[in-house]
């Protein structure tokens, strides 16, 4: 489901203005705390600005707190000091966003919190409806973070000793300019392996990005024969992006193996897939198969396999991305399409309102439902709304990419 529904989602951010404190008379202490999580392929976690609720997406590529621009305007939280600022990140092209330079009062998981600059960017067009914002590493400064993607919750603590790590892999990570840089062996085809550091994104909901001068370097638009280019207006933060997705052989990960997954490399000329500094991104989709302890002290994580370490990778078959707007908009909209897929080859197209799958008002359907449906069925009849337009189109799903 990697590009179906999720989208590579990374802000490599210059600010690094940040103003932040915790207010020490919580009830709770972070060693007690359990965050529960909504794990969507992002990991979101519920917090509050001035009362008003929203689902927050944990970001290990930015640093502080953002809110989403439709969010921001219709709670009604106004700030008198704006600035206007460029923010980069995945895509072509920064976006023009508000940054607030008041104090912004912030809670999540028992704590208050009280920040300075922070970011109104538009989010909903690239994770849906249910991004209200982003939550950065830097309220994690200092602390030890348990990530549990099956029982869906984190745990900050605040001493390593009150952990046991029976079974658990320590790698020694490195912290660059505030993002964590974990090392890799990618194995390409018989003939190409990357041994590097990846940047570790939870923002991103795939498995393993890699940018394009490392694309470049090894010369995989020669060297992979089985892949498939994909392209989107909503790549992240930049918006317009294109990659193409393959079948990478395996990836080592301090001492675990993992074989024959969709993986993808970058054709951005601009971006935060077009740097030299790292070879790419390792997302949700590999490292949701671990328990994961991340010391932020140290700069260490600690993984073990879970249940799900054994399951076979699925590889896109429905030939589209989309994000859900179906609370403010009624509809999916597709944000982008693999190329000479049936999907494409039907008359679908970027921007197009999908308002009902067999009949089915999208709607009424959550995301874990939907989800399931579009992994089950074969065939969709999609009721499309394009400008003033009411269209039915049929989509055939079928593999994107075969092991050879």
């Amino acid at each position: 489901m990697k590009k179906k529904i999720y989208l590579i989602f990374s802000l490599l951010i210059y600010c690094s203005l940040l103003l932040f404190s915790i207010d020490k008379n919580s009830n709770n202490t972070r060693q007690q705390n359990i965050i529960p999580i909504d794990y969507r392929g992002h990991i979101y976690i519920k917090g509050a600005v001035k009362d008003v609720d929203g689902n927050f997406v944990f970001d290990t590529g930015a640093d502080n707190l953002y809110f989403d621009s439709l969010f921001y305007n219709t709670s009604n939280l106004k700030y008198d000091s704006i600035a206007i600022a460029n923010l980069p990140g995945v895509g072509k092209e920064p976006q023009k966003v508000k940054v607030i330079m008041n104090s912004v009062k912030f809670d999540f998981g028992g704590l208050n919190y009280q920040t300075k600059v922070v970011p109104v960017l538009s989010l909903k067009t690239i994770l849906g409806d249910f991004a209200d914002g982003i939550i950065g590493l830097n309220y994690f400064s200092n602390k030890i973070l348990e990530i549990n993607y099956k029982q869906k919750y984190l745990k900050i603590h605040d001493d390593i000793d009150s952990l046991s790590f029976c079974q658990y892999t320590k790698i020694q990570c490195q912290n660059i300019k505030n993002r964590l840089y974990i090392p890799i062996s990618l194995k390409i085809n018989d003939t190409i392996s990357i041994s590097d550091k990846f940047i570790i994104d939870l923002g991103s909901g795939s498995s393993v990005s890699l940018t394009s001068p490392v694309a470049s370097k090894y010369k995989l638009d020669k060297a992979i024969t089985n892949k498939v280019k994909y392209y989107t207006r909503y790549g992240g933060v930049g918006g317009e992006s294109g990659s193409y997705s393959f079948i990478a052989k395996s990836i080592e990960i301090g001492g675990y193996k993992l074989n024959n997954f969709e993986a993808d490399y970058s054709t951005d000329k601009s971006g935060a897939l077009s740097t030299t500094k790292n070879a790419g991104l390792l997302g949700n989709e590999i490292l949701d198969r671990f328990d994961v302890i991340i010391d932020f002290k140290t700069f260490c994580i600690y993984i073990k396999p879970n249940r799900s370490f054994t399951d076979t990778f699925r590889f896109s078959k429905l030939g589209f991305s989309f994000v859900d707007r179906s609370k403010t908009l009624d509809a999916l909209i597709v944000t982008g399409f693999f190329e000479n897929s049936q999907a494409e080859k039907s008359g679908l197209r970027i921007d197009d309102k999908i308002i009902d799958i067999d009949n089915i008002r999208v709607k009424e359907m959550d995301y874990h439902k939907l989800k399931d449906y579009i992994n089950k069925t074969n065939k969709l009849i999609l009721r499309v709304n394009r400008g003033t337009e009411s269209l039915n189109i049929e989509i055939i799903q079928s593999q994107i990419l075969r092991k050879e």
